[in-house]
C-alpha cells in the first residue's frame, strides 16, 4: 500500500519488483496457533561453529625432507543441545507485547490512510461491517450480524449488531455506519476507490440496526471491499467535534487520533518513536489477551536486529539479508509461513523497440532461471506462479504452467526475430529502485541469465524520485526503460485486483499492452457471481496473457516472522503485514 497506489488510486498496490526482497521481509506473518493441546516448541541455543582441517593424504617430496599434507577444510557445527519450552494448552491473559517495525504510519484516519503501516493500526482500533477471514478465505460478519443481496446484485441489506459502543462509550447503530461511509466517500482520499460502485445516495438507513447499500453497478467483490479500513465505523460525535467532514479534504485531527469500536484503543503516539495500544474494555467481541501492545518504529535494519536479540522486543521486522544475524540466537524463533499473495513482477514496455516484439519478450522470459534466483537470492522465500493471479486464489488455474527456464528456446526465438545469438540486438534497460536493500542482487542475477543467451541488460538503479519520473514518461520516450519492476500486493481478496494489471486503462498507460479480448474478460469476471463462470474467465485471461507476454512473472513471495518463543496466537493477514491482528495474541510464560 505504497508507491503508485496513492497516485493511481486504482485497484491494487503497484510498487517495485525489487521490493520483493523487502516485502518478503515486511511480511512478518504467522499461522494461527491451535491452543487446545499443549505444544512444545524447540528453541535453538547459540550454536558455535568450528573450522576443521582433515588430512586426506601425506607424502614426502622427492629429494627433500618436506612433508606435504593435502587437507580438506570444512565448517563443523558443534553439537549444542536446544532447549524446549512447553506452551500452555490455553491462552493466558495479560502482559505487554513489544514489537519493532521499519515504517511509521503517516496517519491513522480510515478515510485517508493507504499504507500497510497505517492499516495495521486502524484494523486493531476500528471495525467494519464485515471482515475477511484469511485462514478460511471467506467474508465473515463483524459489525454486521448478517446480510442479504438482491437478485440483481445491486442492493445489500445489513442487519447490525446491537449493544456495540465506541471506546468512549458513544453508541453504534445504522446512522453511525451510514455517516462513516458517506464521510469516506465525500472526503475522496486515496483509498476511496475501495468503496467501489457505492455513492452517498446509495446509503439508506432502514431502522436503527438495518442499513441498505445500493450500488450503481454490480460488483463481485463488494463484500471484500467493505472489509477494507476505509469502510470502518467512526464516531460521528468525535469527528464533528474535531473538524467535521470537509469534502475533498483530510481531517488532520483524525489522522493522529482514534476512537473506534475495535479490540484496542490508541493510548499514545509519540511521533518518530512508538504507538501504544491498550485493550478496549468496552469491546463487544472476545476481549484481547494482551493488556497493551507497543510498536516501535526503527527504519535501520541493524537496530531491529539488535532489539530482538537483546530482548527489547518480542516480535521484529527483520530484513531478509539480516536473517543470518538472528539465526541461532537463544529464545528466538524464525518461523516460515508459506506463500502470501504478494507477487514480484517485471513490466515490459510493449510499445518501445525492441520489447515491442513478442518474440523478444518471450526470449527474455525463457532466459531467466527463476528457481535459482528464488533459491540463492531470495533464500528460498518464494514460489513460481503463472500470473497474473497468485496461487491460492480461486481463480488460479493449476493446469497452466509458468514460463519455464529454457535458454535454448530463448536463443531460437532471438534467431527467429533476426538476432542470432543476440547479434545486432540493442541493449535493454531494466530499472530498479536503489532504496531497496538487496534489489541489485536480483537485477544482477537476471542480467547474468540474459547475457548467457546474448541479451545485454543495462541495469538502472534509480532513486525513488527518478524512478517515478522515468515511469511517468511516455512509453515511446527514448529515456523510458524497456523493463520496469513492480511488487503487487492485495488490498482485498479478489482476483480482479490482479487482472487489473493486464486489462485496464492503467495497463495501457504503464505497458502499452491492450488486448481487447482480455479487457472484456477482465470486466466480465469482475462482476460475475457464478464461481464456475468466473474461473473460466480467469483461466482465459491467464492463457492469453501468457501468450502475449506483457510481464515477467518472477515470484510469489513467502513469509517468515522473527519472534521470541513466548509470542503465541499471531494471525496472518497479508494486507496488514508487517502488522498483525493483536486480538488473538498472547504471551506464554
Amino acid at each position: 500500500m505504497s508507491g503508485e497506489k496513492k497516485v493511481e488510486k486504482k485497484k491494487i498496490s503497484p510498487s517495485f519488483i525489487i521490493a520483493v526482497v523487502v516485502i518478503i521481509v515486511l511480511l512478518a506473518a504467522l499461522v494461527y496457533y491451535a491452543t487446545l493441546p499443549p505444544k512444545v516448541e524447540v528453541v535453538p541455543t547459540i550454536v558455535p561453529t568450528t573450522i576443521v582441517q582433515t588430512a586426506l593424504r601425506t607424502e614426502t617430496l622427492p629429494g627433500t625432507t618436506i612433508v606435504r599434507t593435502e587437507v580438506v577444510t570444512s565448517l563443523i557445527t558443534t553439537s549444542s543441545p536446544s532447549y524446549t519450552k512447553t506452551i500452555p494448552p490455553t491462552p493466558i491473559s495479560g502482559g505487554t507485547l513489544k514489537v519493532v517495525e521499519a515504517y511509521e504510519p503517516p496517519g491513522i484516519d480510515p478515510a485517508t490512510d493507504f499504507t500497510a503501516a497505517g492499516w495495521a493500526i486502524i484494523k486493531n482500533i476500528y471495525d467494519t461491517l464485515v471482515e475477511f477471514d484469511w485462514k478460511e478465505k471467506k467474508v465473515v460478519p463483524e459489525l454486521a450480524e448478517s446480510w442479504t443481496i438482491s437478485p440483481d446484485g445491486l442492493k445489500y441489506t445489513f442487519k447490525l449488531r446491537k449493544n456495540v459502543v465506541f471506546s468512549n462509550g458513544n453508541p453504534f447503530n445504522a446512522e453511525v455506519m451510514a455517516y462513516s461511509l458517506r464521510r469516506a466517500l465525500l472526503m475522496k482520499q486515496s483509498p476511496v476507490y475501495l468503496l467501489g460502485p457505492l455513492t452517498p445516495d446509495g446509503i439508506k438507513v432502514i431502522d436503527e440496526y438495518t442499513l441498505e447499500l445500493t450500488l450503481t453497478t454490480k460488483s463481485g467483490a463488494f463484500l471484500q471491499l467493505l472489509a477494507s479500513p476505509i469502510a470502518s465505523a467512526v464516531d460521528p460525535l468525535t469527528v464533528e467535534a474535531h473538524g467535521g467532514v470537509v469534502p475533498g479534504q483530510p481531517n488532520e485531527w483524525m489522522n493522529s487520533h482514534a476512537i473506534g469500536t475495535g479490540p484496542f484503543m490508541l493510548k499514545e503516539w509519540v511521533k518518530g518513536d512508538r504507538i501504544v495500544l491498550e485493550r478496549n474494555p468496552r469491546y463487544w467481541g472476545p476481549k484481547p489477551y494482551l493488556d497493551r501492545v507497543i510498536i516501535f518504529y526503527r527504519p535501520e535494519p541493524l537496530t531491529r536486529v539488535l532489539m530482538i536479540k537483546g530482548g527489547e522486543v518480542d516480535v521484529a521486522q527483520i530484513d531478509l539479508d539480516r536473517i543470518e544475524d538472528v539465526k541461532g540466537t537463544e529464545g528466538i524463533v524464525i518461523e516460515r509461513i508459506g506463500p502470501t499473495f504478494g507477487v514480484g513482477v517485471i513490466q515490459f514496455n510493449t510499445v518501445k523497440y525492441p520489447t515491442n516484439d513478442t518474440r523478444i519478450r518471450k526470449a527474455i522470459v525463457h532466459a531467466i532461471n527463476y528457481d535459482e534466483i528464488i533459491k540463492t537470492v531470495l533464500k528460498g522465500y518464494g514460489i513460481r506462479f503463472q500470473g497474473p493471479i497468485p496461487k491460492g486464489m480461486p481463480g488460479y488455474d493449476e493446469s497452466i504452467e509458468p514460463y519455464q527456464y529454457d535458454p535454448e528456446l530463448s536463443k531460437k526465438l532471438l534467431a527467429e526475430a533476426g538476432y542470432p545469438e543476440g547479434k545486432g540486438l540493442p541493449s535493454i534497460t531494466f530499472m530498479y529502485p536503489l532504496d531497496f536493500p538487496g534489489g541489485a542482487l536480483v537485477a544482477q542475477a537476471i542480467q547474468a541469465d540474459l547475457a548467457k543467451v546474448g541479451i545485454t541488460l543495462d541495469l538502472l538503479g534509480a532513486t525513488r524520485s527518478t524512478f517515478t519520473a522515468l515511469t511517468n514518461l511516455p512509453l515511446t520516450d527514448p529515456k523510458r526503460p524497456e523493463l520496469r519492476g513492480m511488487f503487487w500486493t492485495p488490498d482485498y481478496f479478489f482476483e480482479d485486483g490482479y487482472t487489473f494489471m493486464v486489462g485496464s486503462d492503467w495497463t495501457i498507460i504503464r505497458t502499452g499492452y491492450n488486448n481487447t479480448q482480455v479487457r472484456q474478460w477482465t470486466d466480465a469476471a469482475a462482476i460475475e457471481i457464478d464461481p464456475a463462470k468466473k474461473f473460466e474467465l480467469y483461466s482465459k485471461i491467464t492463457k492469453q496473457v501468457k501468450e502475449d507476454v506483457p510481464y515477467i512473472w518472477l515470484v510469489q513471495v513467502e513469509a517468515f516472522v522473527v519472534r521470541r518463543y513466548e509470542v503465541q496466537g499471531l494471525y496472518f493477514d497479508p494486507v496488514l503485514t508487517p502488522g498483525f491482528h493483536w486480538q488473538t495474541v498472547w504471551l506464554a510464560p
